[in-house]
């Protein structure tokens, strides 16, 4: 199960494809991740807490503030290995591209630092209007993974792109985006084990991350024989930044 331990924050929102994250969530489940659902006050008109509590087997949280000492945005982003919104609205987009906060899932988006997967769903015109398309632009600039919706017979009787992926599409692209961030974080381990005066290829690589192809590079142990590493390090700047003077610079330390 290659899931199993991940700490996964399943955010649901107001699309009538809400009732298709309860399957999601028992997929996750049954994978191995330990699920925590996150609802918006529309999404409650689709699915009840109970029924994700259940399959779970964890509290679901609905308001930014109750009683307890519970600090729930906190505590969940501490948590998350990861953050899937699914399905997500036109609505939470806006939201989370704005930088708006003001409900417990535009919040999590706002302070989690964990990866986050976007999965859309809902009528085509809202999804192929500009500003909608303009959101997705902004939050893919700001390091979000959004997955593009199916296309076939809609919830409205329209056709075309805006249904909820199938389970197993999403589960796939999940896996993909979680095997990039331990990549990710397996190469920020070796640049921390490089000499000082290295520190401004982690600060690169963080700004160029969407850029990396990590399928095509061989990570190395931090054990490896130091050359190796800085060989490493100088492919993935050429890659990224070929014609930059900050990478061109970063390429000429490394070669000292």
């Amino acid at each position: 199960m290659k899931l199993k331990n991940k700490n996964i924050i399943l955010c649901i929102t107001g699309s009538i494809a809400a009732y298709k994250a309860v399957f999601l969530a028992s997929f996750l489940k049954k994978e191995g991740a330990n699920v925590y659902a996150v609802l918006t006050k529309n999404a409650l008109q689709f699915i009840t807490p109970l029924t994700l509590k259940t399959i779970t087997g964890n509290k679901v949280t609905i308001d930014m503030f109750d009683e307890s000492d519970y600090i729930a945005h906190i505590s969940l982003s501490k948590l998350a290995d990861i953050v899937l919104v699914a399905p997500a609205t036109a609505n939470i987009m806006a939201k989370a591209a704005t930088g708006i906060a003001d409900d417990m899932v535009s919040t999590l988006l706002i302070s989690a630092k964990a990866k986050k997967i976007i999965v859309p769903s809902m009528n085509i015109n809202m999804y192929l209007n500009p500003m909608t398309q303009n959101n997705i632009c902004i939050l893919k600039k700001h390091g979000f993974e959004i997955m593009e919706p199916d296309k076939g017979k809609l919830a409205c009787g329209a056709e075309g792109v805006g249904r909820f992926p199938e389970i197993e599409k999403i589960y796939d692209f999940l896996l993909h985006n979680i095997d990039e961030k331990e990549q990710f974080d397996k190469v920020i381990e070796i640049i921390k084990q490089l000499p000082e005066g290295h520190t401004g290829i982690e600060k690169l690589i963080k700004k160029n991350y969407q850029r990396i192809n990590f399928d095509k590079l061989k990570v190395f142990n931090p054990k490896s024989d130091l050359t190796e590493v800085q060989n490493f390090y100088k492919q993935i700047i050429e890659e990224i930044l070929l014609t930059s003077p900050e990478a061109l610079k970063l390429i000429k330390i490394l070669s000292v």
